[in-house]
């Protein structure tokens, strides 16, 4: 029988499987810097594993000799049910359980429970460098030098082509199929200037709902405000409500805009 002693202690990354690209950079990264001294278990949920006891069994394996869960939240993975069965049972056993933020997800934003626990945005180099220092607490060895602004500069990346596939392109396709011109205008704002579109209201209403998606993805608010009415001839015979869209865009938005 083996010595429990020469186990080598686990680090479990609780991800979905679309976001298995950053679990796996996470989980070179920490096998890389302490020399394969400790395992990685990276997770998945339960489609990519065949289906109920195999997946469990993968699940119960990784966290047997688990010393710290790392748990990627995004706002497209903190509604799944195998992220929070993952971290429930990592809290259960008594584990180190760290919420790792990222795409659009922040530790303010998290949902109960995964909000009650420490955690902490992917893209902040000190906190970086934290998941680091808390492996090697449980390893009882010394932090190694870990080149962060590189393992930064990998997570940006994953990011950006991840919200955009999931967020923010779809959202802007929807746009400028309904509204090209509020894409344009956007496409040549300056970050943080507010832009003022003259709109009907008709044609507010016919992409309000597709605004409302852009908004769930970026920061911005478009606002409509009713400014006059002014009667129509011919077939267009009747009254028009006039306004003005106003909205402020940030420099994400306009960047991703431009790749239109």
């Amino acid at each position: 029988m083996a010595n429990k002693s020469a186990i080598k202690p686990t680090i479990f990354i609780s991800h979905i499987s679309e976001e298995a690209a950053l679990a796996i950079l996470f989980k070179n990264q920490i096998e890389k810097s302490f020399l394969n001294t400790v395992n990685v278990f990276v997770s998945s949920n339960a489609d990519s594993i065949s289906i109920g006891q195999r997946w469990l069994d993968n699940i119960s394996n990784g966290l047997k000799e688990c010393a710290a869960m790392l748990v990627f939240c995004s706002p497209q993975s903190v509604g799944r049910p195998w992220i929070n069965f993952e971290a429930g049972a990592g809290w259960v056993k008594g584990i180190e359980v760290v919420p790792v933020c990222h795409s659009g997800m922040t530790p303010s934003g998290l949902p109960i429970p995964l909000k009650l626990l420490q955690g902490m945005l992917a893209t902040d180099k000190k906190k970086l460098l934290e998941v680091f220092e808390l492996v090697a607490e449980k390893l009882g060895s010394s932090t190694p030098d870990v080149d962060v602004d590189a393992l930064n500069a990998k997570i940006v990346e994953f990011e950006n082509a991840y919200v955009f596939e999931n967020g923010i392109g779809r959202a802007l396709s929807e746009l400028g199929a309904v509204a090209p011109r509020v894409l344009r205008v956007i496409s040549s704002a300056i970050p943080g200037k507010i832009q003022r579109i003259d709109f009907t209201k008709d044609e507010y209403e016919n992409c309000a709902q597709t605004l409302s998606g852009v908004e769930r993805v970026d920061e911005v608010r478009f606002k409509w405000k009713e400014t006059g009415l002014v009667w129509g001839d011919g077939e267009d015979e009747g009254m028009t409500r006039l306004g003005n869209l106003t909205f402020t865009p940030s420099l994400r938005l306009i960047e991703f805009c431009r790749t239109f």
